[in-house]
């Protein structure tokens, strides 16, 4: 003869495996557990608009750089307003936490580091002289990726 104390315990089990049911079903049904495969940061590449700076003011010029974050799974994200920015000499170019360089005409060359993350990268922005007939105003730029040594 069963009592009221084991039909209660029976009961509680009852639904444990029904809810334990309802679960692994959810779930696929308990054969597979799809886990995404954690993507981690590759690397870090410093780039820049192209193809001029911008003229703000008599011999005022801006440029906007950008932190390219290469992620494992071969994606690439900006992080322009997320990386920490940093110019070798801010007498020739400021840097906002944007990556928004700002610079006056000089003939000279400064280093443009961005870190994100573990990643950073750098790379090197000159100003020269612009070439002769060039309109007046214009200037000559070039960026390159810093080696480091």
């Amino acid at each position: 003869m069963t009592t009221s104390t084991d039909y209660f315990s029976f009961a509680k089990y009852r639904i444990l495996v029904v809810c334990l049911a309802f679960i692994l079903t959810a779930c696929g049904g308990g054969d597979t557990v799809n886990v995404d495969t954690p993507t981690y940061i590759n690397s870090l590449t410093v780039t820049a608009d192209a193809p001029i700076p911008t003229l703000v003011g008599p011999g005022d010029y801006t440029i906007q750089f950008h932190a390219m974050v290469n992620y494992s799974d071969g994606t690439t994200k900006d992080a322009s307003r997320l990386a920490t920015w940093v110019s070798s000499d801010n007498g020739l170019m400021t840097i906002d936490k944007n990556g928004l360089g700002a610079f006056n005409f000089k003939n000279n060359s400064v280093t443009i580091w961005a870190a994100f993350a573990a990643a950073f990268d750098s790379v090197i922005f000159t100003v020269s002289p612009p070439d002769p007939g060039a309109p007046v105003g214009s200037i000559k730029w070039d960026i390159a990726a810093n080696v480091p040594l």
